[in-house]
């Protein structure tokens, strides 16, 4: 079966306008950019998810990547990185978690 042809973001920027909605902004990624090698092992390791399976910004926690909370991946970060994290209102973004893994690494 063939897969479904993605909309073009005129197509999406479209579709948003007929709905009255605005243009989509794209979340930043120059932080979440800086370790893209750290970043495809964190993602393959704590995730199970390879290359062109995840889209990451800046503004990404490990709760959206996981259940509502992110606990049982800042369990995995704990076992495989040695990070231990906080979890709740005050979890960090994955770019922190990524800079504090790179860190451990210099």
């Amino acid at each position: 079966m063939a897969e479904p042809k993605r909309p073009s973001p005129a197509d999406v920027d479209a579709l948003l306008a007929r709905l009255g909605a605005g243009t989509l902004t794209p979340a930043p990624t120059n932080r979440i950019d800086r370790h893209p090698g750290l970043v495809a092992d964190f993602m393959r390791r704590v995730c199970g998810a390879e290359p062109g399976e995840y889209a990451l910004s800046d503004e990404t926690v490990l709760a959206d990547l996981d259940d509502a909370s992110g606990e049982r991946l800042a369990g995995y970060v704990r076992d495989i990185y040695g990070i231990d994290l906080p979890q709740g209102p005050d979890q960090p973004y994955v770019w922190q978690i990524i800079d504090r893994i790179a860190a451990g690494r210099d």
